[in-house]
């Protein structure tokens, strides 16, 4: 297993609060930094995994269990490479 480094881009209107925050956490995401820029809502992660798919497969569903939207996805290139 390996980390893979990853964003997650959160849907439109989501608002980074403290709510919002406990949420993440809750839901098993505490291997990932919230950022906001304006009002953009991202989610840096470091996952450790099998493969790339899993770490993103994982993150998305853990998200998704309580409630938060996932827009879109965007892959660092150094996690592509070899370990």
């Amino acid at each position: 297993m390996r980390a893979y480094e990853f964003t997650l881009h959160l849907v439109t209107g989501v608002e980074l609060d403290d709510k919002l925050t406990e949420l993440i956490f809750e839901a098993g995401c505490d291997d990932c930094t919230p950022v906001s820029f304006g009002p953009k809502v991202y989610l840096e992660f470091a996952k450790v995994a099998d493969s790339l798919e899993a770490a993103l497969s994982e993150a998305v569903s853990l998200l998704d269990s309580v409630g938060i939207d996932v827009a879109s996805a965007e892959v660092q290139t150094e996690a592509l490479e070899p370990a």
